[in-house]
């Protein structure tokens, strides 16, 4: 084969796959909206720690791509994505209300989360402060409310 023949066979190649998502998801807005309510459905706040895409996928009987749409055209990211969001609350939750003993790599491994710095990077990108400052401030209003308390 001729180099400008590979050429263009490859290009016809990148053609036919760049608009892939489109081709492959054929699903109506119907079956992308039942999908997602039943993602949901299957998403528990409090265990979504070794849930996967592919769980989702069987648990929805739909293919990657329609959950991956139909999350995005719902929540604006992808589901994998959000399965991390509902993990880093459920940390925060934690963070909040948790014993001063407690640590936080304790409970962000609890959650799946096992690189501390990615972790951290992750939790300040969608709360805007670092898990530190998260306990810190748990730590501060309890010791408020158990002074306002005291004087009751």
């Amino acid at each position: 084969m001729s180099a400008e023949k590979e050429s263009d066979l490859a290009i016809d190649f990148l053609r036919a796959t760049a608009d892939g998502q489109a081709a492959n998801d054929r699903s109506t807005p119907s079956v992308r909206a039942q999908a997602v309510r039943k993602a949901l459905d299957c998403i528990n706040p409090l265990s979504a720690t070794g849930l996967t895409v592919s769980e989702l996928c069987s648990a929805t009987n739909v293919p990657w791509r329609t959950l991956s749409r139909a999350f995005n055209e719902r929540f604006g990211i992808g589901p994998k994505k959000y399965l991390k969001s509902v993990r880093l609350a459920a940390v925060r939750t934690q963070l909040l209300t948790c014993r001063e003993a407690q640590l936080i790599v304790d409970i962000a491994n609890d959650q799946g989360f096992w690189h501390m710095g990615q972790f951290a990077r992750d939790y300040f990108q969608l709360y805007g402060e670092l898990p530190s400052q998260t306990l810190q401030l748990a730590h501060k209003r309890r010791q408020q409310v158990q002074l306002s308390t005291s004087y009751l």
